[in-house]
């Protein structure tokens, strides 16, 4: 039951021939998983393959890192999720999935998506995606009472979503 604070070189060192810092299938399907004992952990220039919430974890940061895979918060009941300046880039497919569950006070801020962020029709989601850019033509699917501001989409207008909020976004279509 400790928090960690593990900092990585960066999802893109400016260096010839870079070492870039990988947590990948850590266990047998892949995934990096967090639980309620690493509360408060912090991560930093990390390459994620696929990241997985288990027991409830609370105040964790990523910042600056990179997710080839998918973030699943994989219907845990979570807190203070924050994550800065994060590229996600399975391609046309789930890049975040909320879960089922009390999701409270997610911050998503200056990330880039290039597949989309499942929301499974939560209505206890209270999150805010800000300053984001969204590459690819889904953005959302079954996304609830989230507030979306300051963002842009890339190639498609949002969809997938209900009872969110909109605010200063741009749509290149």
């Amino acid at each position: 039951n400790k928090n960690l604070v593990v900092i990585g070189s960066g999802i893109n060192p400016v260096k010839f021939f870079p070492r870039r810092t990988y947590f990948n299938n850590m266990d047998c399907v892949g995934w990096f998983t967090i639980s309620s004992g690493a509360s408060g952990s912090r991560f930093y220039g990390i390459e994620f393959n696929n990241f997985l919430f288990e027991n409830n974890p609370s105040n964790i940061l990523l910042e600056n890192c990179a997710i080839s895979g998918q973030f699943n918060l994989n219907g845990n009941a979570t807190t203070n999720l924050n994550l800065k300046n994060c590229v996600f880039y399975s391609q046309n497919g789930i890049n975040f999935n909320f879960g089922n569950n009390i999701i409270s006070n997610v911050l998503i801020q200056n990330c880039i998506f290039s597949g989309y962020i499942e929301g499974n029709n939560d209505i206890f989601i209270s999150a805010l995606i800000d300053h984001c850019i969204f590459l690819g033509g889904n953005t959302f699917s079954q996304l609830q009472f989230v507030v979306i501001s300051n963002s842009i989409f890339m190639n498609a207008f949002p969809s997938g979503v209900s009872n969110c909020t909109f605010t200063n976004n741009i749509c290149r279509v």
